[in-house]
């Protein structure tokens, strides 16, 4: 009688947890369908918009593989390099949330990433992204990155940099103050 009812016991608690879930599958499906959006003219260009913010995928940290993708003209987690058109911008990150003129080109601002345009080639000259979520101060960049070649003050923009020159190209860090919390990452052409 023990062994019937322990089998017992064990068909039922294999049911309930077998049985688990199959309802919530059901709602999961209705609930999904329920928000698919219809892909219209009209609301096409913010959905390019969120799916351009959704191609930016960085890495955890700050760490030597932006210096070696810096001298391919990359930035960590960037789908769009240096010297790249004005256009491929466009085409690949869909319409910018801001633009403007900066510093005599012009910049197309998608959140997580800024290009600045040559206004003269059209092409990318600079890529600033936000990066103090990384929580990265100048002696974590030092240890991960090396000595910089430059640490100054940007009387401009009154923002500590560091300086890494890499092949054509420039990788600098902004902080709010010598040592601070590293804020921006920008990569650019080296200035000729």
């Amino acid at each position: 009688m023990k062994l019937n009812l322990l089998s017992f016991v064990i068909v039922c608690l294999t049911l309930l947890v077998v049985g688990c879930g199959q309802g919530d599958i059901e709602e999961t499906q209705q609930s999904n369908e329920h928000h698919v959006k219809e892909v219209t003219e009209a609301n096409l260009p913010s959905l390019v918009t969120k799916v351009a913010a959704e191609t930016v995928n960085p890495s955890s940290g700050i760490d030597f593989s932006w210096i070696e993708q810096g001298y391919d003209g990359r930035l960590d987690g960037i789908p769009i390099e240096l010297n790249a058109s004005r256009q491929r911008v466009i085409d690949e990150m869909g319409e910018p949330l801001d633009s403007g003129s900066y510093e005599g080109g012009e910049f197309l601002d998608y959140g997580e990433v800024t290009f600045f345009i040559n206004p003269e080639s059209e092409t990318v000259v600079a890529i600033a992204v936000p990066v103090s979520h990384f929580e990265i101060d100048a002696t974590t960049l030092y240890r991960n990155l090396g000595t910089p070649d430059i640490s100054e003050l940007d009387h401009m923009e009154n923002l500590w940099t560091y300086h890494y020159e890499i092949g054509d190209n420039v990788l600098l860090f902004e902080a709010e103050e010598e040592g601070g919390t590293i804020i921006y990452a920008w990569l650019r052409t080296a200035i000729q």
